[in-house]
C-alpha cells in the first residue's frame, strides 16, 4: 500500500486526469468546451477517489485471474458512481452525467455501457498510469509532495465551497431557522397559556366558577344584604335623631 502523502498525490493527479478525459469526451460529443464536473477548478474528484481505491485495491488482487480483477473493477466503479450520483442528485437536484437514454441503466447513474467501459479503464490505469505515476512521484521529494498536498487541498475545499455555494445556503438556513425559532418562542407564552386553560380539570373549575357567578341565588342574597344594610343604615339615623331631641 502506498503512503498516504503518495495516496493523496494521486488522487489530485488522477483528478485533473479526469477533468481531461471528461472535458475531452463532452466537448467533442457537444462540438463546443465544456468545463466538465461540479467544481470549476480542472479537477473531478470521483476520479481521484476511484483511483485511489483501486490503487489500494490493486495490491490485494494483483495475484488473481483477471476475470476476477474485471468484477472486483466493475463493483467499485459502478458503485462510486451510483453512491455519487445519487448524492449529488439529492443534495443538489441535478445529474451530472445522466445514462437515461440507455435501454437499461439504474435510476439514470449507472449503465451497462459505461459499466463495462470503466472496468476497461480500470485495466488501462493498472497497466498504464499507474507505474506512470510512480515514476513521477519517484523525482519529486516527500517534503514536496507534503507541501503540493496541502496546497491542492485547500484550493479545491474553496473552490467546491463556491461551486457548491453551501457556505451562503447553510448561512440562509442559519438566518430562517433563527428567524422561526424567535417567532416560535413568541408565541409559546400565548400557547403555554391556552395549554393549561385547555386542561380538563381548569376547564371543569372555570364552568362551575362561571356558574356560581351566573346562580340567581347568590344574586338574590346580593340585593337582600343590600337591602338589609340601607335598613339598618335608616334605624341607626332614626335612633341618633330621637336621642338628641330627648336630650333637647
Amino acid at each position: 500500500m502506498p503512503a498516504a502523502d503518495t495516496l493523496i498525490f494521486q488522487f489530485f493527479l488522477f483528478s485533473f486526469f479526469g477533468w481531461i478525459l471528461e472535458v475531452s469526451y463532452r466537448s467533442i460529443t457537444d462540438k463546443k468546451f465544456i468545463n466538465a464536473g461540479f467544481n470549476r477548478g480542472p479537477w473531478v474528484p470521483l476520479y481521484g477517489a476511484a483511483s485511489a481505491v483501486i490503487i489500494i485495491t490493486s495490491g490485494y488482487i494483483a495475484d488473481q485471474n483477471v476475470f476476477v480483477r474485471a468484477l472486483v473493477y466493475l463493483v467499485i466503479t459502478t458503485g462510486m458512481e451510483y453512491v455519487t450520483g445519487e448524492i449529488m442528485l439529492s443534495i443538489f437536484r441535478k445529474r451530472y452525467w445522466d445514462y437515461r437514454d440507455s435501454a437499461i441503466h439504474l435510476r439514470g447513474h449507472v449503465c451497462p455501457t459505461f459499466s463495462l467501459a470503466w472496468v476497461a479503464a480500470c485495466f488501462f490505469f493498472e497497466i498504464v498510469l499507474l507505474p506512470g505515476s510512480v515514476l513521477i512521484l519517484s523525482h519529486i521529494q516527500p517534503v514536496h509532495i507534503r507541501a503540493a498536498n496541502t496546497g491542492l487541498a485547500l484550493l479545491l475545499t474553496a473552490d467546491f465551497a463556491w461551486s457548491s455555494g453551501l457556505p451562503l445556503r447553510a448561512a440562509e438556513m442559519g438566518r430562517r431557522y433563527g428567524t422561526a425559532i424567535s417567532e416560535r418562542l413568541e408565541e409559546l407564552p400565548d400557547e403555554m397559556g391556552t395549554l393549561i386553560f385547555s386542561s380538563p380539570r381548569l376547564r371543569m373549575a372555570r364552568r362551575q366558577f362561571t356558574m356560581i357567578i351566573k346562580d340567581e341565588r347568590i344574586k338574590q342574597a346580593e340585593e337582600d344584604l343590600r337591602r338589609y344594610r340601607a335598613i339598618t343604615r335608616r334605624r341607626g339615623l332614626n335612633i341618633i335623631r330621637r336621642l338628641k331631641g330627648d336630650r333637647t
